[in-house]
């Protein structure tokens, strides 16, 4: 099956040099544009983000984020 998705992780902090969002992202393959975007909910000036590569389970990435929580978010083709 060839995927026309690629989906990553992103995580927030003061030490990065540009503003970054915690959340996941879908992206064109071939285009490299932005499909969609899951924001994860505000830490209160803690770190956030998703910590490792997210395994798929069947439709779903099932994620770990930073401060523990676990999501699962639609990898729709």
């Amino acid at each position: 099956m060839t995927t026309t998705r690629v989906h990553a992780r992103a995580a927030d902090g003061t030490s990065y040099r540009i503003r970054h969002d915690a959340g996941f992202v879908s992206f064109d393959r071939a285009s490299g544009r932005l499909l969609e975007r899951w924001p994860l909910p505000d830490a209160g000036g803690h770190p956030r983000g998703i910590a490792g590569s997210p395994p798929r389970s069947g439709d779903l990435a099932v994620v770990a984020t930073i401060d523990g929580s676990l999501y699962a978010f639609p990898l729709t083709e």
